[in-house]
């Protein structure tokens, strides 16, 4: 029995759970409104593919698309690109180019927000007293703590002017829908992208134990504005009853868990057991040790199916990887010797700041480095996925997927 193609299953999940084709379905049903002008704001990483899908059910909507690489859009729409994972000065014109577009509907305007991970840094609108700098600098530091995505968001959220409901907040429409894919394992709508459309339930006093809790060294001039707001002496991002959010209809499209069970479908043959996991959230290390805990335990063969946001704590000045690179890295070296296959990917077409969306690799690879000369040991230390997998030739190339619905393993042991 031919092994499960992973690649092709992989590839095939991600198409079939594009924003393009979610939006198109989600809107299919509302066809009395396809007559009409809709002013779309778009932000994240699967901004132009959702925003193709919006097009497609409503010929004449117009719009705003914060993205983070060009891509093809309709007539109509102007696309503002931002940076990724760490926010700059393109960033900043993006939020704006969101904020001017909210602020622009009237009451009577059909809104149509479409929200994708990725967008707290792709549209960063930095708060009154804050800087960019301290904004990328707080950004990295958030990064590297390996705090989970709801913990770096609820700070993000604190330190900006378009986050956490500000976005929504700033849209007079009465007629608002958000259509959402998340990124997030908890499926939390304030998580992704930052919840621009969401009322936000964290407070500075919550950022501050965050900061506390993980040892996130802060600027202190971030650490001076959440001590204020703790105390009273600042705002808070617009909370549960807000008017304005509150008139905004929010449905999510897909999450992790349909990614990993559409993977499954796709890659499963009659004669292979597979076993689905997730959302995790542990740590990447965590996740190699489960791995190679159940390939031990196993005596036939079986597919194994991960999805979610495992988290990775990397020290300033490390090499170049992401969380999946590293994940491969980790079973390569684990199992070596083993007769199994493992894709670790990124659904959004890339992992982490690198050329490559993630990694197949298989019990022969460890062999394969002592032969060519890679220090796996050492690139694992140096969190130097990338180079290392490049160099034998397991790395897989980064694409545009269309979508953005958080990490997917794909584990197939043949014995």
């Amino acid at each position: 029995m031919p092994p499960p193609d992973l690649e092709n299953s992989y590839r095939k999940s991600v198409e079939a759970l594009s924003g393009e084709s979610l939006v198109r379905d989600a809107l299919a049903a509302h066809q009395e409104a396809s007559a009409n002008r809709v002013r779309v704001i778009a932000v994240g990483k699967a901004a132009c593919s959702m925003t193709r899908g919006a097009a497609r059910a409503l010929p004449q909507a117009t719009g705003v698309v914060a993205g983070h690489f060009p891509e093809p859009l309709p007539p109509g729409f102007e696309l503002v690109l931002g940076a990724h994972p760490v926010p700059d000065e393109r960033s900043v014109r993006a939020a704006r180019a969101l904020c001017e577009a909210a602020r622009g509907a009237h009451e009577d305007e059909p809104v149509l927000f479409l929200v994708s991970g990725g967008g707290s840094a792709i549209a960063a609108l930095p708060a009154e007293g804050v800087t960019l700098r301290e904004k990328i600098e707080t950004t990295r530091a958030l990064l590297r703590s390996g705090a989970a995505i709801e913990e770096m968001n609820a700070v993000r959220k604190h330190l900006s002017a378009i986050k956490g409901g500000q976005l929504g907040a700033a849209c007079r429409s009465r007629q608002s829908l958000a259509l959402v894919l998340s990124d997030v394992s908890s499926n939390d709508l304030g998580s992704v992208a930052s919840g621009p459309t969401v009322a936000d339930t964290s407070t500075f006093g919550d950022c501050l134990e965050i900061a506390r809790r993980r040892q996130i060294a802060l600027p202190r001039s971030v650490v001076d504005r959440l001590e204020r707001g703790a105390a009273g002496e600042l705002s808070e991002t617009p909370k549960p009853g807000n008017p304005r959010l509150e008139a905004i209809e929010h449905r999510l499209l897909a999450g992790p868990r349909e990614l990993a069970e559409t993977a499954a479908r796709l890659a499963a043959s009659g004669q292979v057991r597979v076993e689905v996991f997730g959302p995790v959230t542990c740590s990447v290390e965590q996740l190699a040790e489960d791995i190679h805990e159940r390939a031990a335990s196993r005596t036939s063969p079986v597919l194994l199916v991960y999805c979610g946001e495992p988290t990775l704590r990397v020290p300033a000045g490390s090499g170049k990887g992401g969380r999946m690179q590293h994940l491969a890295l980790l079973l390569a070296r684990g199992l070596a010797g083993r007769q199994f296959q493992a894709l670790c990917a990124g659904s959004d077409g890339r992992d982490g700041d690198t050329e490559h969306c993630g990694a197949l690799v298989d019990g022969q690879i460890a062999a394969r480095a002592a032969e060519r000369g890679v220090d796996l040991d050492g690139a694992i230390a140096r969190f130097d996925s990338a180079t290392a997998l490049g160099e034998l030739s397991a790395a897989l190339p980064a694409f545009a997927s269309g979508t953005n619905l958080c990490d997917l393993v794909l584990f197939h042991l043949e014995a």
